[in-house]
């Protein structure tokens, strides 16, 4: 199924209803069935433009009912399904990837992530972040940063790593590295490039769920036009 989902379909009385009548419109299963599509596919379309383009500004959350664009991974991975005429969904499926972290992004309330395998979580910070809030250097790669110097033992020369973690006053550890060896920062000195949390809370929004919300009048609408059609109105 989907990382996370939003099931649209029609009620059991509705179904009936149609069941009824389907014998005598022979287009109007079809017809429903070819509503119920468009209403999903343009139901993904609003939750890309709507709900996951706002843009990222550095330093601010997203809007309560919206998530900011970084990668575009997210909007990318929205998509919809049909389980059975007038029976589908709308989310981001699992296997694609943004599956991994959909639920969090998309889901009401906060969301507690603690490291898997680690001390700490490692999360960029400014300097690390390009214009669309995208990382520029990992911790694997931050931790590879190395220089080489003369040791004090026997004058001998060898690899230096250049990452330092220091203790800010706030008491908060920051990883840091020179400015020079980052893509993209022109700074000299020491630059802070990831804070390391033991856990950190996402809060995320069912922008999916109140996307369908506005689209049930949508929804409605392509119902009629379906019907109307079967019996062969104008």
């Amino acid at each position: 199924m989907a990382a996370r989902f939003v099931h649209l379909q029609l009620t059991d009385a509705s179904r009936r209803v149609i069941a009824r009548h389907a014998g005598a419109l022979p287009r109007l299963g079809r017809n429903l069935a070819a509503a119920h599509a468009q209403g999903l596919d343009e139901t993904v379309q609003r939750v890309r433009r709507n709900r996951l383009n706002e843009k990222f500004v550095r330093g601010e959350s997203a809007p309560s009912d919206k998530r900011r664009r970084r990668s575009g991974q997210l909007a990318d991975n929205v998509t919809r399904g049909v389980d059975a005429p007038l029976d589908g969904w709308a989310g981001v499926p699992s296997g694609t990837p943004a599956s991994a972290y959909a639920a969090t992004q998309l889901t009401d309330g906060a969301t507690t992530i603690k490291p898997v395998d680690a001390t700490y979580l490692w999360i960029p910070l400014g300097f690390n972040l390009t214009n669309k809030g995208m990382q520029r250097m990992s911790p694997t790669e931050a931790r590879e940063k190395t220089k080489t110097r003369k040791r004090k033992t026997k004058g001998r020369t060898g690899p230096v790593q250049l990452l330092r973690i220091i203790k800010s006053k706030a008491g908060n550890l920051i990883a840091m590295l020179p400015g020079e060896v980052v893509p993209g920062v022109r700074r000299n000195g020491l630059v802070p490039m990831f804070a390391l949390k033991k856990q950190v809370t996402v809060h995320g929004a069912d922008v999916i769920g109140d996307e369908a919300q506005d689209m049930r009048p949508r929804f409605t609408e392509l119902y009629s036009r379906a019907i109307i059609d079967a019996v062969g109105g104008d």
